[in-house]
């Protein structure tokens, strides 16, 4: 059963050790550790510390990517993007540390699945209703057969600025492709598809 944390108690612990009770709490579940999963397991977890300051309802994969980079340093996690992260030894103490601290404060947990799925809908339609009020959805319902979209217009349609890494716009842009394959948005879907093909040559 999922777990949403209490917004007040996990805003007073460090990024870096919130990061590191994701990746503990993958592999509690034995899950792998991709990037694009971690992300979203941070997102999931502590939306509020891990999502766009200007769109919370967007995952901010930077913010997961630099503390990652961090957590490595420390010694917390070996590997990398494309091999996946496993937790050492010393990350998983310092997890089980993260742990007790939020038990010790009587973390209020919601773990009703029902209220968890109306969360994560609600997020979804957020994305999905953002997109479809987008210039660029706009444009291409007017005309499909010429529709070509502007790096600005893309940017801005997932909430990215200009000075947004391009593996960061990637990330961004899988997550709401995801999303929209969850709900069978079946036109924004191709869409999507057609605004990758333009985006990432």
């Amino acid at each position: 059963m999922g777990k949403i944390f209490n917004e007040k108690i996990y805003n007073s612990i460090a990024i870096d050790k919130l990061t590191i009770f994701a990746i503990f709490h993958l592999s509690a579940q034995h899950e792998e550790c991709a990037f694009e999963r971690l992300a979203k397991e941070c997102f999931t977890l502590f939306p509020k510390r891990f999502c766009l300051r200007r769109y919370s309802q967007w995952p901010d994969s930077n913010r997961v990517y630099l503390s990652m980079i961090r957590c490595r340093n420390n010694g917390w996690v070996v590997g990398n993007e494309k091999s996946g992260f496993q937790i050492t030894e010393f990350g998983i103490k310092i997890a089980k540390d993260i742990s007790d601290q939020l038990d010790n404060v009587k973390i209020e947990m919601i773990k009703n699945h029902k209220t968890i799925n109306k969360q994560s809908r609600e997020r979804g339609e957020t994305i999905i209703n953002f997109i479809k009020q987008s210039k660029a959805f706009i444009n291409f319902k007017s005309d499909k057969n010429i529709f070509t979209i502007t790096e600005g217009e893309f940017r801005e349609m997932l909430g990215a600025t200009r000075e947004t890494p391009e593996r960061v716009l990637k990330q961004n842009f899988e997550y709401c492709l995801n999303v929209c394959k969850e709900y069978k948005e079946r036109e924004l879907i191709d869409f999507l598809t057609i605004c990758r093909k333009q985006m990432f040559r």
